[in-house]
């Protein structure tokens, strides 16, 4: 009898524990449904914040989808040749009449300041260091905007093995010593593999180019903005690119696209600045 008792206390107890078993699973079950329901929910407001942005009044930020990572593997020497978009150059505004298509050199007139001035101009100026190595980038048919802009948009950033300029619509890669690596890379050969599902990849690059060398990291970053036409209609996007290695020529880049404003066809962000 007391063998049977156990073994019908044993039978219980087991019934017990998976009954147990089965409520703790449901109640996994439910929980990992209500997750899936929230990252739902959630999904679906950042959606709906990506097509419609926030008001100004309401303090949320406009939440925008990114393109990419996209990755290239292809050595830039390589890659195809997509020509650039014609680039306008904007009417500069300046403090003073200049001297150009018929405007007057604005002579100052005389005040205490240019006594001053000239007290400051006779004494006796320092000679700046000669810089430690200097050679010929790109010039206006090699940057290929179509504008002849002046003066034409230039930037670029050097590293520990490289020199890279950006001159309106066009890369191009130097060595330490000036020696060209690259032929003149246009941003719409280089972001071409982003697809035609947006300005960046659709070759619709507008240049004002970015290139900074980031020495924590030892990667490049190479950008320029693109859009349909201005005025017009947008989106305007920033397109992006990551070098995946610390050599910009054969290392591979990592390339994206971020709309960074709304489809407001009279508002332009004028080059974007990146910074470490």
């Amino acid at each position: 009898m007391a063998r049977h008792r156990l073994a019908r206390i044993a039978v219980s107890e087991g019934g017990f524990f998976y009954l147990r078993l089965l409520i703790a699973s449901l109640l996994c079950l439910v929980g990992i449904f209500l997750v899936l329901i929230g990252l739902g929910t959630y999904s679906d407001s950042a959606e709906a914040q990506a097509t419609t942005p926030a008001q100004p009044s309401s303090g949320l930020p406009t939440l925008t989808r990114m393109v990419g990572p996209v990755r290239l593997d292809q050595d830039l020497r390589s890659l195809p040749y997509i020509p650039p978009n014609g680039e306008e150059d904007e009417v500069r505004l300046t403090r003073h009449p200049f001297p150009l298509a018929g405007g007057t050199v604005h002579q100052p007139s005389s005040n205490p300041g240019d006594k001053f001035t000239q007290q400051l101009m006779q004494r006796v100026i320092p000679n700046m260091p000669s810089p430690i190595q200097t050679f010929a980038g790109m010039n206006s048919v090699q940057s290929e905007s179509g504008c002849a802009c002046l003066p034409p948009d230039t930037d670029g950033d050097v590293g520990p093995n490289h020199y890279i300029q950006s001159v309106n619509s066009s890369i191009r890669i130097f060595d330490k010593l000036g020696n060209p690596l690259t032929p003149p890379i246009t941003y719409n050969s280089l972001f071409s593999l982003l697809g035609t599902g947006n300005p960046c990849g659709n070759n619709q690059n507008r240049a004002d180019g970015i290139v900074f060398y980031d020495h924590m990291a030892d990667r490049w970053v190479v950008s320029d903005f693109a859009f349909p036409a201005f005025p017009g209609a947008g989106p305007f996007m920033q397109c992006i690119g990551v070098s995946r290695t610390s050599d910009p020529v054969s290392g591979g880049w990592w390339l994206y696209a971020i709309q960074v404003d709304s489809a407001n066809p009279t508002f332009l962000g004028d080059i974007p600045k990146f910074g470490l």
